[in-house]
């Protein structure tokens, strides 16, 4: 009897490492984001087809209880991700040429990705624009239209991330063209950018 228990639990054992692997190696195929390894601790920039790996010292990023005002920029050697001060948050190519993500040519200071929010009111415009990237991981832009009577200005919200991955978060502006949110090791966020901009297509940035 016990020797029967014994492989009667050797059995199930197998048949739920198996359901694990399944499981796993669906949700691979479907694309969907699964736990990094206890190992993939280090975020790294890497480069092939003979490229001397230089632009992965040129990236930008952003970090949980940063502010900045309409005007900002973040810099890679391929592109740069603007906050205008019509608070757009814009990602441009620096280079024009062919795009192997979009398998097409692009021009310089073309546009790979926006936030969608532009002030363009005669009414009431703009006094100030301002993006904050929260400590709760959510990055969200806001303008002023008004000020009290003290002279303080009236932030009203405009956009978000609608990401709240907590105060590890951060944003890289990546060498390899994506904007991308990583918490924990995971993306929660990315412009899907990826070799956009002309420059791009030789280099990869994630955790390992």
């Amino acid at each position: 009897m016990l020797k029967l228990d014994k492989t009667k639990r050797a059995i199930a054992l197998k048949r739920r490492v198996a359901g694990v692997a399944a499981a796993v190696g669906l949700m691979a195929s479907l694309g969907v984001a699964t736990a990094p390894s206890a190992s993939a601790t280090s975020f790294v920039c890497n480069h092939w087809g003979g490229v001397d790996g230089s632009k992965c010292q040129h990236q930008g990023s952003l970090h949980t209880g940063g502010e900045w005002s309409g005007g900002s920029r973040w810099n890679t050697s391929d592109m740069v991700l603007k906050f205008q001060g019509d608070g757009n948050l814009v990602l441009y190519c620096l280079h024009g040429g062919y795009s192997e993500g979009l398998h097409r040519n692009v021009s310089a200071g073309e546009a790979m990705w926006a936030s969608g929010h532009s002030n363009q009111s005669w009414i009431h415009p703009p006094i100030g624009e301002k993006l904050d990237f929260w400590t709760d991981g959510n990055l969200a832009s806001y303008e002023a239209t008004d000020q009290t009577a003290l002279g303080q200005l009236e932030w009203y919200y405009t956009w978000d991330l609608k990401r709240w991955p907590g105060a590890s978060a951060w944003i890289a502006v990546q060498a390899d063209g994506n904007v991308v949110e990583w918490a924990n090791g995971q993306a929660v966020w990315a412009s899907n950018t990826y070799h956009s901009c002309p420059g791009t297509e030789n280099y990869w940035n994630g955790y390992q």
